[in-house]
């Protein structure tokens, strides 16, 4: 799947500037990881999608507290699998 080892690379650099649990504008973590607002408000939306993060209504957004990232828990489900069968 074109795309997907950078799209990867960027929800995992969101998440290492985010994960503070403190609330964030897209253009504060687009100057940080070096990415465009657009990019960066995609890596949000799949963040909120899947219950990682919250969004305010003014736009801010935030990791829940204790919230494992998207790649611990892809992790954890691969630990899961059998691979010898």
């Amino acid at each position: 799947m074109p795309g997907t080892i950078d799209q990867s690379a960027l929800l995992d650099d969101v998440w290492a500037e985010v994960c503070d649990s403190r609330w964030h504008t897209l253009r504060e973590i687009s100057k940080r990881v070096r990415s465009s607002d657009e990019k960066i408000a995609l890596a949000v939306k799949f963040l909120k999608k899947y219950g990682f993060a919250q969004v305010s209504a003014g736009g801010k957004f935030r990791i829940y507290p204790g919230s494992p990232s998207p790649m611990e828990i892809a992790f954890r489900l691969l630990s899961f699998l059998d691979f010898d069968n």
